[in-house]
């Protein structure tokens, strides 16, 4: 039977809609759509018309469906041939649409897992990246140190020849060019070998050895660059017995030797050298550990202790090396240290001398010591650790209370009040202050109602000390306050800042009322004259300054070789002490047109911090090499010295000089009692 147009028509778009919502769930849906609308007969599609008339399909429309039929037929036949004449060829198109998505969903699986991978790999070379570019940086440092020291001692050991007997100068010379061509495989042995003859008696003098050798014995074996030693070789003497617990230097130095210039040289005086450990004995009342940081790392900066005989620098010496192209070297252009290796700095006793004094001119000579410079009774014996106050940081800042009953401790973050006459292993009361960055300086006022706390922060807080509460904010507009200090009357507040600039605050008002400008970098400590009237700054441009309190101007300005760290003022003589970054302690005389200045040598490291006592007697200082030395004001002897686990950065003094704490890496402050009379 013949059905009639309409009724076919219906047919064809039920069968259309049941294979577009198979194919819906597709991605090729759409296009499953179109090429079954493709390959239907243009005579059995036709367009109802307005009225109800069949009008035919446009021209442009037929072309179009014909030539998505053709397209497909082509693609496509094969295919459905081969799956019979009953297949349907638009499912067998959409399965295999169907096999190409969920293979490229199995393809996108696998990429993101190796994507993964390489972003973890990624991530582990970036920081072996980091790591290696951390230690690159350390290496280059370490190599410029390094050189920098090669070329010291280069320009020391070219000033020196002069002074070498004109018949061992050619001598010098030539061992000098040889040293600078020696190898890594032969400084080692020649160092192993001076350091076994050493240890065996048999290091005689050090111009026997000849040549290499003897700049070998100058190296101090592997403890590294041993200025004694050098000094002992150009006199002619055996050089004292070292001793270095510092690996990781003496490695980095003996590394960087071959570049440096040593002179092996007889002198013609003899003179034996006794170890460090009998001045130990005489003048460390306690704690004396011959083996601790007192004697360990005796490189350049103890060769200031050390003196050789200046019998060779004689006039036909000096024409001798004139004669080889060399320029004789002023002694007064030296530095200090050089000054004292070439003038024989010794004691009559033959024990080396760690106290100097530098009269107008320049001259150096040792310190002679008055009778009763460690016998009077304002000198202390020795001191006792009586309590340990375990802060929990770092302590960078101790004060102490007129009575002696409390301590403060600043670290990080905070400041902890410790009751001495109860429990000390649990701090009074904390003040929090300056949010987590360490401090770096707290003073407390004359009557000991309040604490003033700076540090790492712009602002400098007020706290009052009963109530345990925050008064007052005052801002240095820095990056960080390093020091701070009080008038007597605790009515003006001065704050040395990192950008150079010192602040004054009026407490009474709690303003600023001036800025001293002076220094090109950071002002580092503070303190006041005995009288009130000067204030002494010390900065990292390595000057000290003076300034008219009333005048608000500067009055004089020191320069120094190095940094200054720390400085105090004597209470009753115009005397500055400063403490510097080397292991060097600078006594200035401060009256008008006095040049003289004393200069003691018994750290080994950097002079962290340094008090007076209120006697005026005597002063503390603490240092880097765990070190708290005693000395009596101005000459230096060395009256107490007493050793810490850690650096010590911090130390302060009661007013009746009975009690001295201190502050420590080691997380703690250590409260020590002062004692005058002898056990």
């Amino acid at each position: 039977a013949v059905f009639p147009l309409s009724i076919r028509y219906r047919v064809f778009l039920s069968c259309a809609a049941r294979n577009f919502a198979c194919a819906s769930s597709n991605a090729g849906a759409l296009f499953s759509c179109q090429m079954l609308a493709n390959t239907l007969s243009l005579q059995d599609r036709p367009a109802l018309g307005r009225y109800g008339r069949l009008r035919p399909i446009d021209n442009w429309r037929r072309e179009r469906v014909g030539g998505y039929h053709t397209m497909y037929n082509n693609r496509h036949g094969a295919a459905g041939g081969s799956r019979g004449g009953g297949g349907n060829p638009f499912l067998d198109a959409l399965e295999k649409l169907k096999e190409d998505y969920n293979h490229m969903q199995a393809q996108l699986s696998t990429q993101r897992a190796e994507l993964d991978k390489l972003n973890a790999e990624k991530e582990q070379l970036q920081r072996h990246y980091m790591m290696y570019y951390e230690m690159s940086c350390g290496l280059n440092m370490e190599m410029q140190k390094q050189s920098e020291v090669a070329k010291r001692m280069n320009t020391l050991l070219q000033s020196m020849i002069q002074y070498v007997p004109p018949e061992q100068q050619a001598t010098t010379m030539q061992a000098m060019e040889r040293a600078k061509q020696i190898s890594l495989p032969e400084l080692q042995q020649l160092s192993a070998a001076s350091q076994a003859q050493q240890i065996m008696g048999m290091a005689g003098p050090m111009g026997a050895m000849g040549g290499a050798l003897g700049m070998a014995g100058a190296l101090g074996g592997p403890g590294g660059l041993n200025m004694a030693a050098i000094a002992a070789a150009m006199g002619g003497m055996r050089p004292p017995q070292q001793t270095d617990d510092r690996p990781a230097q003496s490695s980095s130095r003996q590394s960087s030797s071959r570049h440096r210039s040593h002179s092996p040289v007889v002198g013609e005086k003899k003179p034996k050298i006794e170890a460090e450990d009998g001045d130990d004995d005489e003048i460390d009342v306690q704690n004396d550990d011959p083996a601790g940081p007192a004697t360990n790392g005796k490189t350049g900066r103890d060769s200031a202790h050390s003196g050789i005989s200046s019998s060779g620098a004689s006039t036909p010496a000096a024409k001798n090396f004139a004669a080889l192209g060399q320029p004789r070297l002023p002694l007064a252009q030296l530095d200090p240290t050089t000054r004292m290796l070439m003038q024989g700095m010794m004691a009559q006793n033959g024990k080396q001398q760690y106290s100097f004094r530098v009269d107008g001119s320049g001259a150096i000579a040792p310190t002679t010591f008055p009778p009763d410079a460690l016998s009077d009774p304002a000198a202390p014996k020795s001191v006792k650790a009586i309590h340990d106050l375990p802060h929990g940081e770092v302590v960078c800042a101790v004060a102490i209370s007129k009575d002696a009953q409390r301590v403060f401790t600043g670290g990080k973050g905070c400041v902890k009040i410790w009751d001495l006459a109860s429990n000390t292993s649990q701090a009074r009361a904390r003040l929090e202050c300056l949010e987590d960055n360490y401090i770096r300086s707290c003073k407390l006022f004359a009557e000991g109602t309040h604490l003033v706390v700076g540090g790492e922060a712009s602002n400098i807080l007020l706290f009052d000390i009963e109530t345990q509460k925050e008064v007052a904010k005052l801002d240095t507009t820095a990056q960080a306050c390093y020091a701070l200090a009080l008038n007597q009357e605790s009515k003006l507040l001065y704050a040395c800042c990192a950008d150079g600039a010192v602040v004054i605050f009026d407490l009474a008002s709690m303003q600023e009322v001036a800025r001293l400008p002076g220094h090109t970098d950071g002002a580092s400590c503070v303190d006041l004259s005995g009288d009130g009237l000067r204030l002494w700054t010390g900065g990292l441009d390595h000057t000290l300054r003076s300034w008219d309190i009333r005048e608000r101007r500067e009055l004089s300005n020191i320069d120094f070789a190095s940094q200054i760290f720390s400085l105090g003022c004597s209470p009753t003589e115009d005397w500055v002490a400063v403490g510097l970054d080397t292991n060097q302690i600078e006594v200035v005389n401060t009256q008008p047109g006095a040049k003289d200045r004393y200069q003691l040598h018994r750290h080994d490291s950097c002079v962290l911090s340094l008090r007076f006592a209120h006697s005026g007697k005597w002063f503390c200082t603490t240092g880097k090499d765990n070190l708290l030395n005693v000395w009596r004001s101005p000459y230096g002897a060395l009256s107490v010295r007493a050793s810490e686990s850690s650096s010590v950065l911090s130390c302060d003094i009661s007013s009746d000089d009975s009690v001295i704490v201190t502050g420590s890496g080691e997380k703690k402050a250590t409260v020590y009692q002062v004692q005058y009379e002898s056990s």
